[in-house]
């Protein structure tokens, strides 16, 4: 009895750790992502813009607010990224 309970514990923990581990990526590899995502559908030109980290929330759906600010430091534009376990990554452009 005591070693099914442990084996049960064990095997729950070692799922927790398994779909953690298989989203974990750091905030500069979202923020990468988001920035690719931007390029390859040409929302902006992001060989003029840069972008600064605001905010992150969610754990399924990982929501990253952004700024693109212009390299010559005028224009900012509020940019929201919405990477999905899955792998989708949307991004949309203002608040």
């Amino acid at each position: 009895m005591k070693n099914s309970l442990k084996l049960a514990i064990a095997t729950l923990i070692a799922g927790a750790a398994l779909s953690a581990s298989a989203y974990a990526q750091s905030t500069q590899d979202q923020i990468a992502t988001c920035r690719a995502q931007i390029d390859q559908e040409q929302i902006l030109d992001m060989e003029a813009y840069r972008l600064k980290f605001k905010s992150s929330k969610g754990s399924r759906t990982r929501t990253l607010n952004l700024e693109a600010i212009d390299s010559d430091g005028g224009a900012r534009v509020p940019v929201v990224c919405k990477l999905s376990r899955g792998g989708k990554v949307t991004v949309a452009l203002g608040k």
